[in-house]
């Protein structure tokens, strides 16, 4: 009797491709760690890796506040290789809320 046929490299590149369709392209579209941000560190241990859409959450040290105002947030994505986003980091001294100043302008 003939040996089983050994699968070609050719069917098991489509089957991989089949599976996942993004893996041709993500395979190359990974970030590296995230970068760093004034006064921020990450929330979780920096990857060496991230996908395409995985996110990293930035925390401002303690005297500092996110600006959440847009284009600011809390995130960074991984866009096929690149970080995108916005992340800022206000001194809480510097930039009080409008409730505390105006508290302090009726006193």
């Amino acid at each position: 009797s003939n040996p089983p046929e050994q699968p070609s490299n050719r069917d098991k590149f489509a089957s991989i491709n089949k599976h996942d369709s993004n893996f041709l392209i993500s395979e190359f579209n990974f970030c590296g760690p995230p970068p760093d941000v004034n006064f921020a560190d990450t929330i979780e241990l920096k990857k060496e890796e991230y996908k395409t859409r995985e996110t990293a959450e930035y925390s401002c040290f303690s005297k500092y506040t996110l600006d959440l105002r847009p284009p600011f947030s809390r995130y960074l994505t991984c866009e096929q290789g690149e970080w995108r986003g916005n992340i800022r980091c206000l001194s809480k001294y510097e930039h009080a809320s409008p409730y505390i100043s105006y508290k302090h302008i009726m006193m």
